[in-house]
């Protein structure tokens, strides 16, 4: 759709209508112009931005602008309110973060990443009020305990709150799909684009591989994740990484043990700082997942 014609259907609707933004990882890859465009939309129109997890981070999880991240579960799209919307502005998406039979639950319109910053400088409403959807309330009211849990085998909240916890700035978490990527990519507290990765579609080896990359060409600090038992292209990274003399945490979950939970991120931070790669063993209770399907029904990201 021509930009003139969503700026008209946008000053038709009037200033009472629901209007949200559905973005993907399109928008991270037309680099600042995309990523500005639409954090100066969500600014000057008041909107509440709905992202699949390739975008996760565009706001930091707190941000009155931040919806929610969708595409996981079966679920999402209703509880994000799509359903809801008078008008949805979709823009960069990626189909298999969101195919186009579950997204499209309302009148929408297409935006390229490279058009947001006009569309924000073109807004013809008052800037409106994001209300968080459910989607939203329903998983804080879930995985806020669990960062907090002192249990062992770890819940995959905590484990991922001492991540954060103790990942210095400018570092990357890489997680492979599947259960390890399912809780990144859902329970992460993202506040810096491009700091957690998850792939849209099956990879092996995906988390390893990266941070084998990742390491030798930035040199940040890296955390792959992924679950035991892991596949025969992570070995072949782990080699790899080996003989090249990268350094990364890999942390496969789901074996090993822990005195106390506090030992979680204590290992953290010691494998974090060597001079090479560890294998960090981290037992999970992976039953916490049900908690999510409760949430948001079952798992449909990498089907």
């Amino acid at each position: 759709m021509a930009l003139d014609d969503v700026v008209e259907r946008v000053a038709t609707l009037g200033p009472d209508a629901t209007i949200v933004v559905l973005a993907g990882p399109g928008v991270a890859a037309a680099g600042r112009k995309g990523v500005e465009g639409l954090r100066a939309l969500a600014e000057r129109g008041g909107l509440g931005v709905i992202n699949t997890w390739g975008l996760k981070g565009i706001f930091e999880w707190q941000s009155p602008h931040h919806l929610g991240t969708i595409g996981l579960q079966e679920r999402d799209f209703e509880l994000a309110g799509l359903g809801d919307a008078d008008l949805i502005l979709a823009t960069g998406l990626d189909t298999h973060e969101a195919p186009p039979d579950r997204w499209q639950l309302a009148p929408h319109a297409w935006v390229a990443p490279r058009q947001l910053a006009e569309l924000a400088e073109r807004w013809p409403l008052p800037p409106g009020h994001p209300v968080r959807p459910p989607l939203y309330e329903r998983l804080a009211e879930v995985v806020g305990p669990l960062y907090e849990s002192t249990k062992v085998p770890l819940s995959p909240a905590r484990a991922l709150a001492d991540i954060k916890a103790v990942l210095p700035e400018g570092g990357v978490v890489y997680a492979d799909p599947g259960l390890a990527g399912l809780w990144v990519a859902r329970a992460f507290p993202t506040s810096v684009l491009g700091s957690v990765h998850v792939p849209a579609v099956e990879e092996p080896g995906y988390a390893a591989w990266k941070a084998v990359h990742a390491a030798t060409t930035f040199g940040r600090a890296i955390v792959a994740v992924t679950r035991d038992p892991w596949d025969l292209s992570t070995d072949d990274a782990l080699a790899y990484a080996a003989t090249a003399g990268v350094r990364f945490v890999l942390c496969t979950w789901g074996v090993g043990s822990l005195g106390s939970a506090d030992d979680h991120k204590a290992r953290l931070a010691d494998a974090l700082a060597d001079d090479h790669v560890r294998v960090l063993e981290v037992p999970i209770d992976w039953s916490d997942t049900d908690l999510l399907h409760d949430v948001a029904g079952d798992v449909i990201a990498w089907t």
